[in-house]
């Protein structure tokens, strides 16, 4: 099954290369079939953006990586 996904990050939460991770895990996904979209936040505010952006596309999933600031930006978007 192919899933449209969009992975929304901050590349700047936790104390790892958070984009090299993700693009690894992006890769073996669309490996698999899957469509995969990552989206960078630069500034407050675009997690939540990205996530309104993403509901009105009627993806199927929507992933978020970073700390608290980008998930709870993410899941009121």
């Amino acid at each position: 099954m192919s899933y449209k996904t969009r992975l929304i990050y901050n590349p700047t939460a936790g104390p790892w290369d958070m984009t090299r991770l993700l693009k690894r895990l992006a890769a073996y996904l669309q490996g698999r079939g899957w469509a995969v979209e990552l989206v960078e936040t630069q500034k407050a505010g675009d997690a939540t953006w990205f996530a309104m952006q993403a509901a009105r596309a009627e993806l199927d999933m929507v992933l978020v990586a970073g700390g608290d600031g980008t998930i709870n930006e993410a899941v009121n978007g």
